[in-house]
């Protein structure tokens, strides 16, 4: 069951996560315009990020007497669990993974365009799939914000190549996947499911930075402070707010909730970065608000997690 009581709570953590990755830019730009390619930025975000947890991980495990996850499945699903486990993992490093190839091909707001229908897909995943009454409600939301999403960021500038739209197409399926394999992983402490999920990145980038520009090393006390901020605020405390969110509310509400991260993003560029204010960005931000607000009007206190249904 979903925690009551829960709802303010998951709703400010769904809130705080996306609000942090809309901060991913301003400090992984300057470490790019540093000279450190992209590989080594997204391998050493995962890995100072488990430098970070393990340590966490290792004294909630003793505070909870053992080693293991307080986890009770039936042996038979042990293997299911796993595979579970294993493709949420890959699921999120995918989706940073294809963000960053899309960019070389794309501008950066169609990119951003194109990845926020992945709240569209997790409504379709839980209502068609998983029979979700709750996401039938959600569904017109979901599109509102993609409306909103799309007035904030899209920006044309000459052809659009087709390998980048493929990319972020990609990402549009496996983080939606992503939101989905959480929300059946609820039964798992969060704090554990974070450290396993950020461990599959590590993996994943570190055969992706050594089969491109291999591990480009650490120059400058600019690089280390980035790199630093970058994993353990924009990545390990994100990322865990937003596995907590999807166990105190639904996955679609907090997919909604998402679309804070370009709207962030869009008024920190407006602020920091001198970027120009539109009336369709306006308008773009105004809409993502609605459907942020509408999003929380239509919160269930509670409900069956999904997992439940699909061990059995």
């Amino acid at each position: 069951m979903k925690v009551k009581g829960y709802k303010k709570t998951g709703i400010l953590l769904g809130l705080l996560s996306s609000a942090a990755f809309g901060f991913i830019p301003f400090f992984s730009i300057p470490l790019m315009e540093n000279g450190m390619g992209k590989p080594s930025i997204m391998f050493y975000r995962f890995l100072f990020s488990i430098v970070f947890m393990t340590p966490i991980f290792i004294i909630d495990a003793i505070r909870r007497g053992d080693l293991k996850c307080s986890i009770h499945l039936k042996s038979k699903n042990t293997g299911k669990f796993v595979f579970i486990l294993i493709c949420t993992g890959i699921f999120f490093a995918i989706t940073s993974l294809c963000l960053i190839e899309s960019y070389s091909y794309i501008p950066s707001g169609v990119t951003i365009t194109i990845h926020f229908l992945y709240p569209v897909l997790v409504a379709a995943i839980m209502m068609y799939i998983f029979k979700d009454k709750n996401s039938r409600y959600l569904f017109p939301v979901t599109l509102l914000s993609f409306i909103g999403v799309s007035l904030l960021c899209w920006t044309y500038e000459g052809n659009l190549n087709l390998l980048g739209i493929v990319f972020s197409l990609i990402t549009v399926v496996t983080y939606a996947l992503y939101f989905v394999g959480i929300e059946m992983l609820s039964f798992i402490p969060p704090l554990v499911l974070t450290f396993c999920i950020l461990f599959v990145g590590v993996i994943v980038f570190g055969i992706y930075a050594i089969s491109t520009t291999g591990i480009e090393s650490i120059n400058s006390s600019m690089e280390w402070t980035n790199l630093i901020v970058l994993a353990l605020f924009l990545t390990v405390a994100s990322d865990y707010f937003l596995i907590l969110a999807i166990k105190y509310v639904d996955p679609t509400i907090i997919s909604i909730l998402g679309v804070m991260e370009p709207a962030v993003a869009y008024v920190m560029g407006i602020l920091a970065l001198n970027d120009f204010f539109s009336v369709l960005g306006a308008t773009g931000l105004m809409l993502v608000l609605i459907s942020v607000v509408i999003a929380i009007k239509l919160t269930s206190k509670s409900k069956k997690s999904i997992y439940i249904k699909f061990l059995k």
